[in-house]
């Protein structure tokens, strides 16, 4: 039985951690339009270790920390960012940045965004979305972070430390609150599954009950959206 966000990632690398489970289409009107990327099970729980690696060396985030994650909802970055964060026990307060949305930065003790904030007083990651990115394609604050330029020096093998409690707020976004015991919840029975207006709360779901998601940023043109699900092989949420 799975009851963390963590063993939901230990449970999809028993069972089979080369399949595809995170496929991703950017179809915003970014210069990242037109990639596509695919995560297995095993380079998903890679790509989390090494961001709950830095921020637990870095910035000593655990149970109760409050990480603000500004990124783009339906995005594989953003994905294995929350992963990370709750990986750790800490409250992710999410904006979507695509939606020119942001968190009140008050009270929040780091941020991982991919518009950096120069007035913000805690400990900040700056992202870089592109897929091949080195380096950050913004200028990084003084004493910030550059994910691009740092993440793969942190190790890809992690460790939980300490188990977050079931009623613990996990995903803070607008009025929506979201507890670790919810979002553990399963939604889908190992289907792979195109999840509209997703967000890592609906992926982490769909992965507890064994399945696979198929996400899209932007406004993918209809008939290319339905070329596009029927090459992947997936169900529409």
């Amino acid at each position: 039985m799975t009851t963390t966000p963590w063993q939901v990632l230990e449970a999809m690398t028993r069972s089979d951690a080369t399949a595809p489970r995170l496929t991703f289409y950017d179809r915003s009107d970014e210069p990242t339009r037109g990639e596509r990327i695919e995560l297995s099970a095993k380079v998903l729980t890679n790509w989390v270790s090494k961001a709950a690696n830095l921020l637990t060396e870095e910035f000593d985030v655990e149970a109760d920390t409050r990480v603000g994650i500004n990124l783009p909802a339906a995005h594989w970055r953003t994905a294995y960012w929350c992963l990370a964060a709750w990986s750790l026990g800490a409250c992710v307060e999410f904006s979507d940045s695509d939606a020119g949305t942001f968190a009140d930065e008050d009270g929040l003790d780091v941020l991982v965004t991919s518009v950096p904030s120069p007035d913000f007083g805690g400990d900040q990651v700056v992202v870089t979305l592109a897929m091949l990115a080195r380096g950050a394609a913004v200028e990084v604050p003084a004493g910030a972070l550059d994910e691009a330029r740092e993440l793969s020096t942190y190790a890809d093998l992690f460790v939980p430390f300490d188990e977050p409690a079931g009623g613990a707020v996990a995903w803070v976004a607008g009025d929506e609150q979201v507890t670790f015991r919810d979002l553990v919840t399963p939604d889908g029975t190992g289907e792979r599954r195109f999840l509209a207006g997703a967000d890592p709360t609906q992926m982490l779901r769909c992965w507890v009950g064994g399945g696979s998601v198929v996400i899209v940023r932007g406004d993918a043109d209809p008939v290319e959206l339905d070329t596009l699900l029927a090459q992947e092989g997936v169900q529409r949420d």
